[in-house]
């Protein structure tokens, strides 16, 4: 291009000289001005008729980059289904119409980009995405009607992913988390908070093949209290509000209403019970005429029972106590800050002081806020099957005979002969930094450090030991060979064991 450019420029020199030299034919000849529109003229009409006729690869991109030499508006033919139109530091336009993409971008670095494109045969996508924003937007539509979508941005600190199996939503600004996952069948089921869960938070459920529904909405929660709750299901709905105050029930086989301290009233079937709290009496209505009993069950706050539940308050909401269908006892001290106890987990101070869980497959212990004190959390599992180890080996080596020394160890070492046979340990003191440890007996790994591995480090594995005493001193052994190291890379061989 630039020796085109000075090309041109010598012929129109040139052609000054000429006039100058024959000043007799000067009135005929057309002016200097004229000459150069005609010059660049001839340029654009030759890069013109270049650019119609078939052109090789050399050319084309020769063609491309002489179009791109047009200040501030430029466009360029990338083929015969291809371009890009741009208007400089403020907009630009490319395309591809044999796939099927267009894409925009706004403003210079790319402060807003956006565009679509269904190039492959299994999917179409569009986009939106702003760096200097931290912004972005994409979805994914596969030719099989299945989608995916996820939204991100860092000053927003928002986000969001979701696809026909489910959805996350996830706002900081607004304390906000919801997830919801679906089922093939259309079953669908949603959780989550608004303003965090002290504010709002929520359960809903529905089971499209069993046809049945569950819904929970909790506002405000004080001292683990819900102000206003309100639950119901396919078959019942209930509510309250300050707890046991003011609370109903309604099903096909029960209903009831409460307001206490002052009275109580409850049906099911051919029974209607009304009880008058500050009195401690009940009135039982049946067929048969009326009944009257001594009850003390609904003296809130000082003390209370929920209705036909083993529910207990007393001095609401400091304590409460409640009997699970399985015999286990649940109970709440001081709302749960104070203490903490169901079936599963115990916890002291909410979890910030002390909190211990329990469940089939692990037990999980805890020493202030998220175990930064100390933490302790042990993976419990089952025995491999002595045969899916055999299937692995050949019949008659001595690998069968060593796995099954290894199972009868392990069933001699274990309590429960069919349940922890095997499991793995993680300790740490200072939330790791003061001193982390880990063990696989399934594996056979160990592992170990303090202060990072400044004070210690320790390595035990099959065929392998490692221990340090700062980064300065370590042994090593490797099989049957033992080491000293110096500073880790010098390197002392100790001998080797008989």
């Amino acid at each position: 291009m630039r020796n085109l450019i000075l090309a041109v420029l010598l012929v129109g020199l040139s052609t000054i000289a000429l006039a100058a030299e024959n000043p007799a034919q000067k009135p005929a000849e057309k002016t200097t001005k004229d000459l150069v529109v005609d010059t660049f003229s001839e340029f654009y009409e030759n890069l013109y008729n270049i650019s119609k006729k078939e052109s090789t690869k050399e050319e084309e991109q020769l063609r491309e980059k002489s179009r791109l030499r047009i200040p501030f508006i430029f466009e360029k033919d990338k083929g015969q289904y291809s371009g890009q139109h741009s208007l400089s530091l403020v907009y630009s336009y490319e395309y591809d119409k044999s796939k099927h993409a267009e894409d925009y971008s706004l403003l210079p670095l790319g402060l807003l980009k956006w565009g679509e494109s269904d190039e492959s045969p299994l999917y179409e996508c569009s986009y939106f995405y702003s760096l200097p924003l931290l912004t972005m937007y994409g979805n994914i539509k596969l030719k099989d009607d299945k989608d995916f979508s996820i939204f991100g941005s860092l000053p927003l600190l928002t986000i969001y992913a979701g696809n026909k199996t489910g959805s996350i939503f996830g706002s900081l600004p607004l304390l906000t988390m919801c997830e919801t996952t679906k089922e093939k069948d259309g079953s669908e089921k949603s959780e989550g908070c608004i303003l965090t869960p002290l504010i709002y938070n929520y359960i809903t459920e529905e089971n499209k093949k069993e046809k049945t529904h569950y819904v929970k909405r909790n506002f405000i929660n004080l001292l683990n209290k819900d102000v206003l709750s309100l639950e119901s299901d396919t078959e019942s709905s209930r509510g309250s509000f300050v707890g046991p105050l003011v609370n109903w029930q309604k099903s096909k086989q029960t209903s009831g209403f409460e307001f206490n301290p002052l009275f109580a009233w409850h049906s099911k079937e051919n029974e209607s019970h009304l009880t008058i709290s500050p009195l401690m009496t009940r009135f039982v209505t049946t067929s048969k005429g009326t009944e009257m009993r001594f009850d003390a069950t609904k003296l809130w706050p000082l003390f209370y029972k929920a209705e036909n539940k083993q529910e207990y308050d007393f001095l609401w909401p400091l304590s409460s106590f409640k009997i699970t269908e399985n015999g286990t006892l649940d109970m709440e001290l001081g709302g749960g800050l104070l203490y903490s106890q169901t079936a599963e987990k115990s916890s002291i101070g909410a979890g910030l002081v002390y909190s211990a869980t329990s469940t089939k497959d692990s037990e999980e212990t805890e020493i202030g806020p998220f175990g930064l004190i100390y933490s302790h959390t042990r993976y419990k599992g089952k025995i491999k099957d002595a045969k899916s180890h055999l299937e692995k080996t050949e019949e008659g080596s001595e690998k069968i005979e060593a796995v099954q020394k290894r199972l009868e160890k392990i069933k001699k070492e274990s309590d429960e002969a069919d349940s922890t046979l095997s499991y793995s340990e993680e300790t740490s003191i200072g939330g790791g930094h003061l001193y982390s440890a880990k063990s696989s007996k399934e594996e056979g790994v160990e592992t170990s450090s303090s202060l990072l591995g400044l004070l210690h480090s320790y390595e035990k594995k099959e065929n392998y030991y490692y221990q340090s005493v700062t980064p300065l001193f370590a042994y090593e052994k490797k099989g049957k060979t033992k080491y000293f190291r110096f500073l880790h890379f010098i390197k002392i061989p100790l001998g080797t064991d008989k």
